[in-house]
């Protein structure tokens, strides 16, 4: 088979997978957090091996072609990007791969679908998660603006619970 072909790895390594991904199995080797080797099956067996880091787009927009229809070409996520997503490694690529309705997040570092996203979660992320984090992309452009709204939201939620406390105090006493 398949993996016979792909030779054992130096023993400097801390973590090896494979995984199959669009049909092929990758070997993932990993010196570290930040340090990672990626093989394929296919890939020849010898000293002029190519050896990279994470999957390439053009392997990311043939699987995910394989799950939705019309999709479009798969682009690297920027780091500023609305829809933001953290890889499993530092300097990762994340790539976005858009089918029609449906957005495809992939992990460039280990082939994982981080997210599936339609219309209604991509609403729900901003009318829900937006409102809640306060990440909205003008404000994570001014992170002191960021902090000093959250300040003020939360103090004025202190000052409300307060205010609910005496309240209820007063209708306890009145009671009693």
């Amino acid at each position: 088979g398949h993996l016979a072909q792909i030779p054992r790895p130096p023993e400097q390594y801390k973590e090896i997978e494979w995984f199959a991904f669009g049909g092929r199995i990758f070997r993932r080797t990993r010196k570290g957090l930040a340090v990672q080797r990626m093989l394929t099956d296919s890939e020849p067996v010898g000293e002029l091996r190519v050896h990279r880091s994470f999957l390439q787009s053009r392997e990311v927009t043939a699987a995910i072609g394989r799950l939705g229809v019309a999709c479009d070409a798969t682009v690297p996520v920027s780091r500023n990007d609305d829809y933001p997503l953290p890889a499993s490694m530092p300097d990762a690529p994340v790539y976005r791969s858009v089918c029609g309705d449906i957005w495809y997040h992939v992990d460039g570092a280990s082939g994982a679908i981080l997210e599936r996203i339609d219309s209604s979660r991509r609403a729900y992320r901003w009318l829900y998660g937006a409102l809640h984090t306060l990440d909205f992309p003008f404000l994570g452009r001014r992170p002191r603006l960021r902090t000093g709204l959250i300040l003020i939201l939360c103090s004025c939620g202190f000052i409300f619970s307060l205010t609910g406390v005496m309240l209820a105090w007063r209708r306890l006493r009145l009671m009693t």
